[in-house]
């Protein structure tokens, strides 16, 4: 019995291990954001199951995480041709850090020594991923990313906005 139930655990472990590490691939931002510039994960298991788990940055979008998302990044999917500098601090100062250009990529924050360190961003590429907007009727900010003005969507965005549909 204890046997039994010590090859279960093993079993269970090794398929949330399998499945934890197929959440975050490249393809997530395809699939799941095909206007991205760049995906910002609060956890490096690239959940997108929960509302605040996932940020998502337009191209060329710029600007401050904002008190929700000031270092709690832990993983970032970076579209291939596209650069998404982050900085420690606010306004784009204190230690950088650039991802991407070379490829879809995943990007473990903690192995990049910026885990929990990302407070603003800058995402550019040289082929713009494609776009479509819409208003939508319900606005969930945290699924929406601003096509003007702003960049990062946040709780002070309003349903008039013009969106990226995601």
């Amino acid at each position: 019995m204890k046997r039994d139930l010590i090859g279960l655990y093993l079993l269970l472990t090794l398929v949330e291990a399998t499945l934890s590490r197929r959440s975050c691939s490249s393809s997530l931002l395809e699939t799941s954001c095909p206007q991205c510039c760049a995906m910002l994960f609060s956890s490096t298991m690239c959940r997108l199951d929960e509302v605040n788990d996932v940020l998502k940055i337009r191209e060329n979008g710029s600007g401050v995480l904002g008190a929700i998302w000031d270092d709690a990044p832990k993983a970032v999917i970076v579209r291939n041709g596209c650069l998404l500098e982050t900085w420690d601090w606010k306004n784009q100062t204190g230690p950088k850090r650039a991802f991407g250009l070379d490829g879809y990529k995943v990007f473990k924050l903690e192995r990049h020594a910026f885990e929990s360190r990302i407070s603003s961003v800058r995402c550019t590429c040289r082929n713009p991923p494609p776009t479509s907007t819409k208003t939508p009727s319900s606005v969930d900010e945290t699924l929406w990313v601003l096509e003007e003005e702003d960049s990062i969507a946040d709780e002070n965005d309003d349903a008039n906005s013009t969106y990226i549909e995601i």
